[in-house]
């Protein structure tokens, strides 16, 4: 059927659609390069500690004036000095990489408000015909782009500093719903029930099952339950890559670092930390957490295990 209007603007929420799709593929290729990035980074943190620890012995040896003692110090110092330049520039391009995604993800934000604007005007198309067939008199169309008014919503909600409540996800405003108010309400013994009554359904999504498993994760965090906190947050990180969506991994990785930092695990809180900073809604949270498990790690000295990502840890690098 023709459009009534004789309008030929049909075409701007393939373009919409199609430049959402473009930001998100070029989103999840660049945190994949920032991942890499990271873990070089690590890598070339724990060489210049290496090489800095074995200078320092190096020397302590070599005070009795033997030459090839002093030799040797001196050519690990100049190696210590090429691992730190190289690590120098690694942190660089880490921070372009940071800059590029931020970027990115500010004009996918756009491209959503745009793709929900046409959304709604086609709902009024939609809305029109129904009623009137498509006979209706001119001036009662809705114009393709005006904006049906709608009952005002809530943003987002950061409910107890871990856990955000999304009214523009389904889930947030269905299946967790109920829970969500009881954590909110410091119910954390009937919201744990809730949760786990949802987990026990059959009938719901990898990506329902996930946020599912997170907000049990928080609610353990706020207990004092990092442990299994770290569990939950592990099972969420496990059905969202499943489910393969970036956000949601993003957010696994979020309460993954929570849970962390609960244990006293000051690296792999701070690692997690940068892995979940890949989604917006998160991003303004996750500075002053990572800036926690940063400044806790740093108080330890050069060399000391709490500096230094443990051997068994599992990065689960965002994909």
């Amino acid at each position: 059927m023709a459009d009534p209007s004789g309008s030929s603007g049909s075409t701007t929420p393939l373009s919409a659609t199609a430049g959402f799709e473009r930001v998100r593929q070029l989103v999840q290729t660049l945190i994949e390069q920032r991942n890499d990035l990271h873990v070089r980074l690590r890598q070339s943190e724990l060489q210049v500690e290496t090489l800095t620890r074995d200078n320092r012995a190096y020397r302590m040896v070599s005070d009795d004036g033997d030459i090839d003692q002093n030799f040797s110090a001196q050519v690990n110092h100049q190696r210590a000095l090429v691992a730190s330049r190289q690590h120098d520039e690694l942190k660089s391009e880490l921070a372009t990489a940071r800059r590029l995604i931020e970027d990115l993800l500010e004009q996918n934000s756009s491209y959503r408000a745009l793709v929900k604007k046409l959304k709604t005007s086609l709902e009024g198309w939609v809305h029109w015909f129904l009623r009137n067939g498509g006979n209706g008199p001119a001036h009662e169309r809705p114009r393709s782009y005006e904006v049906q008014p709608a009952a005002p919503q809530r943003g987002p909600e950061w409910i107890r500093g871990n856990w955000l409540s999304d009214p523009d996800d389904p889930s947030s405003r269905s299946l967790l719903a109920k829970a969500e108010d009881l954590y909110r309400r410091n119910e954390d013994t009937e919201a744990l029930n809730e949760v786990s009554t949802l987990l026990n359904r059959t009938d719901i999504s990898d990506t329902e099952r996930a946020q599912a498993q997170l907000l049990h994760a928080a609610i353990l965090s706020a207990s004092n339950n990092p442990g299994p906190a770290l569990y939950h947050a592990e099972m969420g990180f496990i059905l969202a890559n499943k489910a393969g969506s970036i956000e949601l991994v993003c957010n696994a990785q979020f309460h993954r670092g929570i849970a962390f930092l609960g244990l006293l695990k000051f690296a792999e809180a701070s690692h997690c930390f940068s892995l979940a900073e890949g989604t917006p809604l998160h991003a303004e949270e996750i500075t002053p957490w990572k800036a926690r498990a940063e400044t806790a790690r740093l108080r330890f000295p050069e060399g000391h295990p709490k500096r230094l990502l443990e051997k068994s840890f599992i990065p689960r690098p965002t994909s």
